[in-house]
């Protein structure tokens, strides 16, 4: 019974973030307000989840305590995390490392199988069959609409090819500015 009442108020606060209007921009924040600090308690988490994801502008008071708290960071969805990520670089570098490296090995080990030749040259994967590789995808999933993270991105890139000169991370670069193009990002694209 309590799960049926938790579903039901995340899809009434599902629908007030969908409504988009300011009087329901003000009911998300209200209801921020009451439920909060209810996040500990586990029949509430998603209530909260929900409030923070449908809110377009998180109170920085919140971000405060959820940046101090692992837990309920780790839990939160994307579009939070890069408002939290907006205020502490740390945490944004943090969470796209694993997946440059991932890139790099993923690159590395492509490079490697194939032996390149005269004749073989056509089976080294395309450069736009690269930027559907998952790595790109999230990369690009990350910065979201916001230019100001994937700027901070691209120069974590280009301070990392400058300490290891590994040309790999300018084909990366330029892969992540490619594939926002695909995904119709123009804002990253000419930042």
């Amino acid at each position: 019974a309590a799960m049926d009442i938790s579903e039901h108020v995340v899809a009434r606060i599902r629908a007030l973030g969908e409504n988009g209007s300011p009087e329901s921009i003000k009911k998300l924040e209200e209801q921020l307000e009451k439920c909060f600090e209810m996040f500990p308690l586990p029949q509430f988490r998603q209530i909260v989840l929900e409030n923070l994801k449908q809110l377009p502008k998180i109170p920085e008071k919140y971000l405060d305590i959820i940046m101090g708290d692992r837990d309920f960071y780790d839990a939160c969805p994307l579009i939070v995390q890069q408002q939290i990520w907006l205020r502490n670089n740390d945490l944004f570098v943090e969470a796209f490392c694993p997946l440059i490296e991932s890139y790099l090995k993923k690159k590395e080990d492509l490079l490697l199988s194939v032996e390149p030749s005269n004749t073989n040259f056509f089976t080294f994967e395309t450069t736009k069959a690269r930027r559907q590789w998952k790595e790109i995808k999230d990369l690009i999933k990350f910065c979201g609409n916001h230019e100001e993270l994937f700027k901070s991105m691209t120069a974590y890139i280009r301070e990392l090819f400058a300490s290891t000169g590994n040309a790999m991370l300018c084909s990366l670069r330029y892969e992540l500015i490619m594939a926002a193009h695909d995904a119709g990002i123009e804002n990253l694209v000419k930042s």
